[in-house]
């Protein structure tokens, strides 16, 4: 499969999916994890599942992933990277540096956020602008 190095959610789906997984069934196979996780409270598919939703266009699992985070220097705690790459997330704010700066920036900023299948991102509506 060829890449497209502009999209980052490509990128992200590509590492997040299992191996035999196609991209195309990752958000099926994510939601039933994610319901499944939600409804048994396993915090670790909690937040895998809510990346690979994520990774997707799904805007409201971010609570999720934020509340399910790692411990620090656990092996999957850099995948929450994909957020700061699949946001339009201003440096200062991004989640990897600091997640309670990135939770006051997203509460500003969550309504004006829109998926854009063309850039693999989320971004701002056109009629809004960044809230600093």
């Amino acid at each position: 499969m060829l890449k497209e190095p502009n999209r980052p959610d490509l990128q992200w789906q590509e590492i997040l999916k299992m191996p035999q997984m196609d991209v195309y069934s990752l958000y099926e196979y994510a939601k039933k994890n994610y319901d499944e996780a939600k409804s048994n409270g396993i915090p670790s598919v909690i937040y895998l599942s809510a990346l690979q939703l994520l990774s997707c266009g799904n805007l409201e699992c971010i609570d999720d992933i934020l509340e399910n985070l790692p411990p620090h220097r656990h092996p999957t705690e850099f995948l929450v990277s994909a957020i700061d790459c699949l946001l339009p997330v201003p440096e200062v704010s991004k989640v990897r540096h600091n997640s309670e700066k990135f939770r006051a920036w997203f509460k500003e900023n969550r309504s004006n956020l829109k998926w854009s299948s063309n850039a693999g991102a989320f971004v701002f509506n056109e009629a809004t602008e960044q809230k600093k």
